[in-house]
């Protein structure tokens, strides 16, 4: 399956720019993305054709996205992988975004061993927010991690567009 070339050419021109800066706008989304219910914890949009899907067994908290040329695979929980095993890949980078009005970071690469990566694709896009939504069972919060992979490398600006389009409807 591709992406449609419309949806990678906006994709790439929103994130051009390298870098966003925490708190800056979201860019503009594709019109023909559709919104995706991850487990009532939070909603993103993706491109068309792209589905939900649970993990195999009984976990909580945790699911995944999967569509044309990629896969993306979350856990939303008190403890959750920081993502720093991916400071080891090639073409490391990192973005600080303002997801839903909380900061998390947005990193990339390539080339990561299975243990940071587990993904169908080579070209890894994550997401680790340290503090996505606070509790009141106990003084604590929430965290997301999302490990994404894309089939070509050019795809990873597509990744980083859905994950700025998080909200969380707890």
């Amino acid at each position: 399956m591709q992406l449609s070339v419309s949806m990678l050419a906006l994709s790439a021109m929103s994130l051009a720019g390298g870098n966003a800066l925490a708190g800056a706008a979201i860019p503009a989304i594709p019109p023909d993305w559709i919104t995706i219910n991850a487990g009532g914890i939070f909603t993103l949009r993706a491109p068309p054709g792209s589905v939900f899907v649970l993990p195999l067994g009984l976990i909580n908290n945790a699911g995944g996205v999967r569509g044309p040329g990629f896969e993306i695979h979350y856990q939303y929980a008190f403890d959750t992988d920081d993502l720093s095993c991916a400071k080891e890949s090639k073409n490391y980078a990192a973005q600080q975004i303002d997801l839903d009005s909380r900061p998390a970071i947005i990193v990339a690469g390539s080339g990561l061993s299975s243990s940071c990566n587990d993904g169908e694709y080579a070209n890894f896009v994550g997401l680790y927010a340290a503090t996505a939504f606070p509790t009141y069972a106990r003084p604590a919060f929430r965290k997301l991690t999302m490990w994404g992979s894309v089939a070509q490398e050019q795809y990873s600006s597509t990744l980083k567009l859905m994950y700025q389009t998080i909200h969380f409807t707890q």
